[in-house]
């Protein structure tokens, strides 16, 4: 039985995926702490998307422990997901923004749906948009935006709620370089803050100077965890 450990934020025991006949996460056990910023590489289909899907509950583990900000993700119930995702902020590669609502409408969607008054969700909305520089587009949609603008509406709707944790998803995936090193600034400023971040990217390019914790996945599995730099060659060209 996995019990809850305060100083962590996430525990993972023995967790396993399989879709199919074939393990995408196999024997993943991982601590993360309380306002840790982790970076989760490896190369494309080593189980980055997944490992952050079972921990926001966006997919069933097949086997194992995972405990959230002090929910047992499996023992909880379809119907009582919302009490985990009231506590993170997800942001995408590809935004996930609706692109027939304005920016303000996108961002307030996540506080409208916990039923917040409207006075609160308007200073929570300017609050996000200011902290990403993009309070001068409040009234425009999503599609007359440049990408690296998207995402930074994305990371306002993510931390929009003050959340505990952020689950960044190849978050810089289709930005250019400056764009990327904006998106990643912001999400550092929401760590030194006092929030938990996982970052999953296999752009090495991102974490092989950070001081940061890695894990680095290969087939599922856990085969680097640790600041770079890592003494494998096979980190540089996964």
């Amino acid at each position: 039985m996995l019990e809850t450990n305060n100083d962590h934020i996430i525990q993972m025991y023995h967790v396993y995926k399989q879709f199919g006949d074939k393990d995408v996460i196999r024997d993943v056990t991982m601590n993360i702490r309380r306002n840790e910023f982790l970076f989760i590489s490896g190369p494309s289909g080593a189980g980055k998307s997944t490992m952050l899907k079972l921990l926001y509950a966006g997919e069933r583990l097949s086997k194992g422990q995972i405990i959230v900000d002090g929910l047992n993700i499996v023992r909880m119930k379809r119907r009582n997901i919302h009490r985990l995702r009231r506590r993170i902020g997800i942001i995408f590669q590809d935004f996930k923004l609706i692109r027939t609502r304005s920016v303000y409408d996108n961002v307030a969607l996540v506080l409208e749906i916990q039923g917040l008054p409207r006075r609160m969700v308007e200073r929570k909305v300017q609050a996000a948009l200011n902290r990403v520089g993009m309070s001068g587009f409040a009234n425009v949609f999503p599609p007359s935006l440049s990408g690296g603008e998207q995402q930074r509406v994305a990371v306002a709707r993510a931390v929009a709620a003050d959340p505990s944790i952020i689950f960044a998803d190849e978050p810089t995936g289709s930005l250019d370089p400056d764009s990327a090193a904006v998106i990643l600034n912001l999400l550092d400023d929401y760590h030194l803050s006092g929030g938990t971040v996982l970052f999953a990217t296999h752009d090495i390019s991102l974490i092989e100077h950070t001081h940061r914790r890695v894990v680095y996945l290969t087939d599922g599995n856990i085969s680097e965890n640790g600041r770079p730099p890592f003494l494998s060659t096979q980190y540089k060209t996964g």
